[in-house]
């Protein structure tokens, strides 16, 4: 009897370290994996860490390093927001420059044509003024020159009739060169017209103005204040004469 209850507990006593061990190595091996899981698994790092931390009220390196983590993904993200708004300005800035940059272009080419056009006026306005002082000059020297040949009886007609010519020919093309002035610099051609008028003017030839001259003095010195811009004159009587007569003959 007491062998039987001998081997009885021999068995219990077995079976007890059976399971002790079996117990042991379960415990080992949920130990292990729970360490791989912690460690890849983030779920199951995060409940332990809670865990521990609930149990024994101080922070693991997991809960600090994932304090840190949020941490710094706040200030990422607030970096990327505000590089984003940097970002903005700065492309809201380079349209600006580009739109300032495209008008300086535009305005230089409008000064460089508005250059060129002035150099070109310059240049019509120099040779205008050029002419009109060669014509003045040459006028003037034309008239001096006149003076004594127009004195002359009977050839000063010609004279003066060759003058008158030569005068109205620079009068015409002064007054072109005013149309064009006035065109280039004022954009105007409502001066055409007078310059045509003065160039329409014809001069009466030597021999026409001698026969009118011989056939009625008095209607000449009549007509003389109906010739463009000439001031009223004080009447003159002629007497008659016989324009046949030469003092040469």
């Amino acid at each position: 009897m007491w062998w039987a209850a001998k081997r009885t507990l021999s068995l219990v006593l077995l079976a007890l370290g059976v399971l002790r061990r079996s117990f042991v190595v379960v415990l080992l091996v949920g130990l292990i994996a729970l360490n791989i899981a912690s460690l890849t698994i983030p779920a199951v790092a995060q409940a332990m860490s809670a865990a521990i931390t609930a149990v024994t009220k101080a922070p693991t390196v997991y809960s600090k390093l994932s304090q840190k983590a949020i941490a710094s993904n706040k200030l990422l993200l607030k970096a990327t927001g505000e590089m984003s708004s940097a970002t903005g300005k700065l492309t809201k800035k380079e349209a600006a420059l580009a739109k300032v940059t495209a008008e300086a272009v535009v305005l230089r080419g409008q000064l460089n044509s508005a250059n060129g056009k002035l150099g070109k006026m310059q240049t019509k306005v120099s040779s205008v003024t050029k002419r009109v002082r060669e014509r003045v000059a040459r006028d003037a020297s034309r008239n001096l020159g006149s003076i004594y040949g127009e004195a002359l009886p009977y050839v000063g007609v010609g004279v003066i009739v060759g003058v008158t010519v030569w005068e109205l020919s620079d009068a015409c093309g002064t007054m072109n060169d005013m149309v064009t002035l006035e065109k280039e610099t004022l954009g105007r051609e409502d001066s055409s017209e007078d310059a045509q008028k003065v160039c329409g003017y014809k001069v009466p030839t030597r021999a026409e103005v001698w026969a009118a001259i011989k056939s009625s003095p008095q209607m000449v010195w009549e007509s003389l204040p109906e010739l463009p811009d000439l001031p009223a004159l004080t009447e003159v009587s002629f007497p008659e004469v016989d324009w046949s007569w030469r003092p040469w003959n």
